[in-house]
């Protein structure tokens, strides 16, 4: 055996590789892993050939090849071939100047979201056009924290904090660098940042100003928007309005719902803040009735949904199955799925001539304002927060006017049905 080749192997070892060996095969070297280093021939293994040519003068080259290899393996958890294609993938990319590089990246990602619609690829287009723009801007950011940072100082200032336009863009770049990351090879410091970071960046909106100028659909309404749906034979939209004004969903938890007999349950990953990232149990979502409606008619809208004998609308049914196959990892596109078909109906514009502004998750406030004004036994605080999933006091900060105004309101009604009495 040739001298450079047994001082090869010993600098291998040197080197931490245990499990690594090396051999020719055609000219080529064949990288071997034993997944447990041992005596016996039963030890897992797997091969690769690495298109470097056996000789003295290529010792360097494959050495810092296989540690190369090496360290994607441990730090990504792959497989010897998974990581032998990322590496070339690496190495490839390795040799293009920086601009080309995260053009041509652009290009790849965008080709392989070409079967998403019109208006959602141009706005993915759109977002990641300026995510470029950000990461040649002067001084260039060295990391995912700093391209985050300076896309928010370029683009955020007419967004509003905690908007759904700031957690959109911050989804699409996010899906963007993990894509390279892990398909392309790009270096690992591009990861997204932390949760914190990418929260603090997106800010905090205000709920009780949402609710102030969101009004909720009254039962009235509510009730003409399920009759002209019907009329409309929209079916797979009026089930979705159905379920979350009469059991009070946020619109995105379309998407984690599990019917239970009679119970409708609502899956937590929807709703995942700094607070309350782990994981709980699902909660129990209760069905109100509506005044001027059947009686029960929550439930019928549940069986319809939980025996498939309706189905929720092809634009949110597309958004949910893009998070089971993990193309998404966050839900605000199923809410603004369902919300961009309701807007453009012509029932619901004729609503909004009425109350200007109305929005989709109106239907969700419709539900806590009936939970307290339409019943003479209106839910308590507690019970309408653990339906609602929130707690006591953030419902009665955002809803407490309507809770104080209607409570005085009755008392109103039974102190002068006391006077009458009297006369």
């Amino acid at each position: 055996m040739d001298k450079w080749v047994i001082n090869l192997r010993q600098n291998l070892k040197e080197d931490g590789h245990i499990g690594f060996s090396v051999t020719q095969k055609s000219g080529k070297v064949e990288l071997t892993h034993r997944i447990n280093e041992g005596k016996g021939s039963k030890n897992p293994r797997s091969s690769v050939t690495v298109p470097i040519e056996w000789k003295k003068d290529n010792k360097r080259k494959i050495q810092d090849t296989v540690g190369n290899i090496h360290d994607l393996m441990a730090e990504r958890k792959l497989s010897l071939r998974d990581a032998f294609e990322l590496y070339k993938k690496q190495d490839d990319i390795g040799k293009n100047p920086t601009d080309v590089e995260w053009n041509w990246l652009a290009d790849e990602y965008l080709k392989t979201k070409s079967d998403r619609r019109t208006t959602t690829l141009r706005d993915t287009t759109s977002r990641i056009k300026k995510m470029l723009e950000a990461k040649e801007s002067l001084p260039k950011p060295r990391d995912s924290k700093e391209l985050y940072k300076r896309y928010s100082e370029r683009n955020f200032e007419k967004m509003a904090a905690g908007g759904q336009g700031r957690k959109r863009a911050f989804g699409d770049i996010a899906a963007f660098l993990k894509w390279a990351v892990n398909r392309q090879g790009l270096d690992m410091k591009w990861l997204p940042p932390d949760s914190e970071i990418v929260q603090e960046l997106i800010g905090l909106k205000k709920f009780s100003e949402q609710i102030e100028v969101t009004p909720p659909v009254k039962p009235e309404q509510f009730s003409w928007l399920l009759d002209k749906l019907e009329e409309k034979k929209l079916y797979e939209l009026r089930l979705a309005c159905g379920l979350i004004g009469y059991f009070g969903l946020r619109l995105a938890e379309l998407a984690v719902l599990q019917v239970d007999g009679n119970e409708l349950y609502v899956g937590s990953k929807v709703k995942q803040n700094l607070r309350s990232r782990e994981n709980r149990k699902p909660r129990l979502a209760i069905g109100l009735d509506c005044k001027g409606r059947k009686k029960g008619e929550a439930y019928n809208f549940l069986k319809d949904f939980s025996t498939g004998a309706v189905q929720l609308p092809y634009a949110v049914k597309s958004q949910i199955e893009m998070i089971i196959k993990g193309e998404k990892d966050h839900y605000q596109d199923v809410g603004a799925a369902f919300s961009q078909l309701l807007e453009r109906t012509d029932c619901w514009q004729e609503l909004k001539k009425v109350e200007p502004n109305l929005t989709p998750y109106s239907l969700r406030h419709g539900w806590a304002f009936r939970s307290h004004t339409d019943s003479i036994n209106h839910l308590s605080v507690r019970s309408a927060a653990a339906s609602m999933g929130h707690t006591n006091a953030t419902h009665q900060r955002h809803y407490g006017q309507w809770i104080d105004q209607e409570t005085l309101k009755q008392e109103r009604e039974k102190f002068n049905k006391g006077v009458e009495a009297t006369v």
